[in-house]
């Protein structure tokens, strides 16, 4: 038997040789079929199956690394189409054969086919845009706008190192009349176009500035869609689908981005005049599509050799779609003398500066192309298609850097719900998709250079033990903390090692370690340790009589307590109550108050002295309260009565309570802000994402160099206290990068008070502090500073910048305080600020002055040194 399974390991040696060798294929099948020969006869392995442990081709598993990038993207993704007022919808993962057939030109040969095993005939959906088209045909929905992500099929040779996959989700915004989607796993990009980028609306109106959510990445195998159906006036959910694939693009960060847009209708009628027989015009479109990745020579020849194209044609369209601008190149094209007398290609191209108008609104202009080579291939897009591409390497830290090419990509599909609809009635549809697979390459490799600790888990905090036979008090424990809604995890050992314990944090990272011990159960408490800092601090451990007696009088009574964040709330406005709430001084502040005493025993104490509108505990995250409480009376006479009644009270004995005004904080200072966010700006960011902002004050940050300091007044003060736990505990940016967020003292209040408007002592301290100084003469350079600016902006095609400026306040010494804006089509957001500016015999006006001392310091943001 040694001898035989020898034989046969020899003859697949020689099989595997002749391979390598690339020998004759009928030389390598007859040895071949003498090696099964040999196995058959060596037996001994009948009923056996060898699995091959692989994942199909085209596919991959996610390791939990992997999927927490995933989901930190997804999130980011998911909150953009969200801020833009998308639904969500799902649909069968495979359709009709007959739904699919047809609709995707030439990439039909890439639709997966199932077997006929129920009497359907049924094939595995290629994207989320034509399932999309059959729902709103099927359910004779003519609005809506929407967001889908799931996973779609491609038959494709897959290249997995560059994202590219056969099995991808897809995660699409779409709007009735409006269709966006996420490609995550396949390099052919899906029928939309990248959903947002950054800036979201009213959201970023600052450079460099990062939006809370952010869509996340944008190309790969899974396909996030964002569609928009429906009959609305022209260009504008088109203009929305661009500008959700802006924010998404620019809250991820992968680098510098170009997002080409073009016409199917400019296409078809430069297709005409250019000679192309109306047959080949789908055949042609194809070749053109692929100028992204071909050199024009080989594209006509294409066109010529493969397709039957006459030279001159060829010829005639190499001129057109080697063009690409802006609006400059829209007027250029409508005085076209053949292009402007075709009817398809002057209203595309009429529509085109319309959207090029509304996306200037939007401040993204500087991102988009009009590009006449963009016609992507598949062929229900009838108007504006568009798709986003990445201009460098991603990834500066390894030796091959990713190459991912176009991450997003999309368009209007006017007639693609009509194919569906038994009287063919359209709905006009616009829609992006974004490739998430691409992106998560990206972004993989560079945590992979980073060599960043991703987490894997939420846990918030281990309960751990700190000696043996402990395990029954680790899980009461755990289960109190489940119950309150806290994550929270314990070690499957009886008795583990507290060593072991901490280490899994650190492994893990687990911010917070609860610890029981026996001293620590003798005392009633509960050790709580810091992991990063190894800081510790103990809290009374939940005491559970007085949990069971709060519920029980919570059910007598009828009395509703509601969790909001960090509080626990009764009131506001509390039954029979008529009328607004009540005044200023009204409410109290309790403090110092035993962390195991609730409301069955508070409410009825205080409302001895009078009718209370409200009452708020604030809880610590293992349902403990936090010490404190605020107590609101209907009036004011309440509230004075509680504090005779109640300062010193000893609520228990050995606990004496603190009972004072409540002084309803409403301020709150924000440092380290860059010099270059506006006032209007960050008023716009602090709208988005917190509630009942009053105003918004810059000063320049007495702590920090280069750095403004905020003050942010609220409408209340859970308004403010809401407002303060969203600025430090969630990913907003305001533009600094070590913000700081506090309540504003009455120290620091005064100090920027007595600071308020003095001249500046330098020529330029960022876009909201401009000024001139008083002794040193501006240099010949400073003279022209204007003209360097336009200069820049015409070689940069950013447009010519616009000015507005307006004289504030003057003084006694002949300064003059002017408040400056500009605004520069190409760049993403106006710059503003203020500018102490004196005049110097020069003949210069004021307002001048004030132009050049902006137009210096736009120019330095723009990265242009002046000597």
């Amino acid at each position: 038997m040694a001898a035989e399974e020898a034989a046969v390991r020899a003859q697949a040696e020689a099989v595997r040789r002749l391979k390598q060798d690339k020998a004759d294929p009928d030389e390598i099948a007859k040895e071949v079929v003498k090696l099964l020969e040999m196995k058959a006869q060596l037996g001994g392995d009948e009923g056996k199956h060898k699995f091959v442990l692989k994942t199909p081709k085209g596919t991959r598993d996610y390791s939990p690394k992997q999927m927490a990038i995933r989901e930190r993207v997804f999130n980011a993704i998911i909150t953009c189409f969200k801020r833009h007022g998308a639904e969500v919808i799902d649909t069968p993962v495979f359709e009709l054969k007959e739904t699919l057939t047809g609709k995707y030109g030439e990439d039909s040969k890439l639709i997966y086919d199932l077997k006929d095993q129920g009497g359907e005939l049924l094939s595995l959906r290629y994207d989320l845009t034509v399932p999309f088209a059959r729902y709103l045909a099927m359910n004779k929905i003519t609005n809506i706008k929407r967001y889908h992500i799931a996973k779609v099929y491609r038959r494709d040779n897959p290249a997995m190192t560059r994202g590219r996959y056969r099995e991808f989700y897809q995660c699409v915004p779409q709007l009735s009349g409006l269709l966006c989607t996420v490609e995550e796993g396949s390099f052919l990009l899906h029928p939309t176009v990248l959903a947002s980028l950054v800036e979201g609306k009213n959201f970023l109106l600052i450079p460099n500035l990062a939006t809370v959510e952010l869509l996340g990445v944008l190309a790969g195998h899974m396909n996030q869609d964002f569609d928009i159906a429906g009959q609305f006036d022209p260009m504008i959910p088109d203009a929305e689908c661009l500008k959700i694939v802006h924010e998404i693009l620019s809250d991820l960060q992968l680098g510098d981005f170009l997002i080409k847009v073009n016409d199917r209708r400019i296409l078809d009628g430069m297709f005409a005049v250019c000679g192309v027989p109306d047959s080949k015009f789908r055949t042609i479109c194809s070749s053109v599509d692929k100028l992204d990745k071909m050199p024009w020579e080989e594209v006509r020849s294409e066109m010529v050799g493969e397709k039957g194209l006459s030279p001159e044609a060829a010829d005639h369209i190499g001129e057109y779609v080697q063009l690409h601008g802006g609006l400059d190149l829209i007027e250029q094209l409508l005085q076209d003398p053949k292009l402007s007398q075709n009817k398809l290609a002057k209203e595309g191209l009429g529509d085109m500066k319309l959207l090029f108008e509304y996306l200037t609104l939007f401040g993204i202009t500087g991102k988009i192309s009009f590009d006449l080579s963009l016609a992507r291939g598949l062929d229900y897009y009838t108007g504006v298609i568009f798709e986003a591409v990445l201009l460098q390497p991603e990834n500066d830290h390894v030796e091959e850097p990713v190459s991912v090419g176009s991450v997003a990509g999309g368009g209007r599909y006017d007639g693609l719900v009509g194919m569906f609809d038994p009287k063919g009635r359209k709905v006009p549809c616009v829609g992006v998709s974004i490739g998430i697979e691409r992106i998560f390459s990206i972004l993989e490799q560079r945590v992979e250079a980073s060599e960043e600790k991703i987490r894997t888990t939420e846990t918030q905090v281990l309960v751990a033990s700190a000696q043996k036979k402990l395990l029954e008090e680790r899980l009461k424990l755990i289960s109190e903390l489940w119950n309150a809604g806290i994550k929270a995890e314990v070690l499957y050992k009886k008795n583990p090692k507290l060593l072991n314990q901490l280490q899994y944090c650190e492994d893990t990272g687990i911010p917070l370690v609860a610890i029981v011990g026996e001293q620590e159960l003798k005392d009633g408490v509960v050790k709580l340790r810091v992991v990063a800092t190894r800081e510790e601090t103990w809290t009374n451990s939940i005491n559970q009589t007085n949990k069971v007696a709060l519920l029980a009088w919570a059910k007598e009574t009828g009395i509703d307590l509601v969790q909001i964040n960090g509080q626990r709330r009764y009131g506001g406005p509390p039954p029979g109550w008529v009328g607004d709430p009540p005044p200023a001084g009204t409410e109290v502040f309790i403090g110092k108050l035993p962390q195991d005493m609730y409301e069955n025993t508070l409410i009825p104490l205080f409302q001895r002295v009078g009718k209370l509108y409200e009452f708020r505990l604030m809880m610590t995250f293992s349902g403990l309260n936090r010490g404190f409480a605020y107590a609101k009376y209907s009036n004011r006479h309440g509230a004075k009565e509680a504090i005779a009644a109640f300062n010193n009270f000893e609520v228990r004995e050995g606990y004496a309570i603190v009972v004072c005004k409540s002084t309803e904080k409403c301020e709150l200072s924000v440092d380290g802000l860059a010099t270059s966010v506006s006032r209007q700006e960050l008023e716009a960011v602090l709208r988005r994402v917190t509630e009942g902002v009053l105003s918004v004050t810059l000063y320049t940050s007495p702590c920090w160099k280069r750095a403004q300091l905020a003050v942010l007044k609220y409408t209340s003060h859970q308004a403010a206290a809401m407002a303060k736990k969203t600025l430090m505990e969630g990913n907003v940016r305001l533009g600094g990068l070590e913000m700081r967020v506090d309540w504003l003292n009455p120290d620091m209040k005064q100090k920027l008070q007595s600071c308020e408007k003095k001249p500046s002592s330098s020529r330029v301290q960022g876009s909201k502090c401009l000024g001139v100084p008083k002794q040193v003469p501006q240099s010949p350079v400073l003279h022209n500073v204007l003209d360097c600016l336009n200069t820049l902006c015409q070689k940069q095609y950013l447009g010519t910048p616009l000015f507005l400026t307006k004289c504030v306040q003057a003084d006694a010494n002949g300064w003059l305080w002017f408040w400056c804006w500009v605004v520069i089509p190409g760049c993403p957001v106006p710059f503003s600020g203020f500018a102490w500016v004196r005049q110097d015999g020069t003949g210069r006006s004021g307002h001048e002055e004030a132009k050049i001392a902006l137009a210096l310091q736009v120019l330095r943001m723009l990265g242009c040194q002046l000597t």
